[in-house]
């Protein structure tokens, strides 16, 4: 798996703090050779609890046939249901430890 960071519509590296002049939705083909999926993190909600740019995993999804692993944002059951129509699985972490998302629905998602 390739991790691919972005933040403000960039590709984001060294914890964060540097940017490229590059989309991951522009690069992710080139990159197919090299790895059997993506961790795409858009960095710019992650741990806030403000959902996530569905829009933004959409043009990623579009950009390649790689599976691709979410993260950054991820709030709610429905992001979570958007991004798996989108054939995109989930990476959660605040809003399990919030308490936003509860496991036992999350288990439900998975029984499906």
């Amino acid at each position: 798996m390739i991790a691919i960071d972005t933040k403000g519509g960039r590709i984001t590296v060294k914890g964060w703090t540097e940017s490229f002049n590059l989309a991951a939705e522009d690069v992710v083909a080139e990159l197919e050779p090299y790895c059997g999926g993506y961790l795409a993190t858009y960095v710019d909600k992650e741990g806030m609890m403000q959902g996530t740019d569905l829009d933004w995993f959409a043009r990623l999804r579009a950009a390649t046939a790689k599976p691709i692993t979410a993260a950054g944002g991820i709030t709610t059951l429905d992001d979570i249901r958007a991004l798996t129509a989108m054939n995109i699985d989930c990476a959660l972490g605040m809003a399990i430890y919030t308490g936003k998302l509860d496991l036992a629905e999350l288990a439900t998602l998975n029984a499906k």
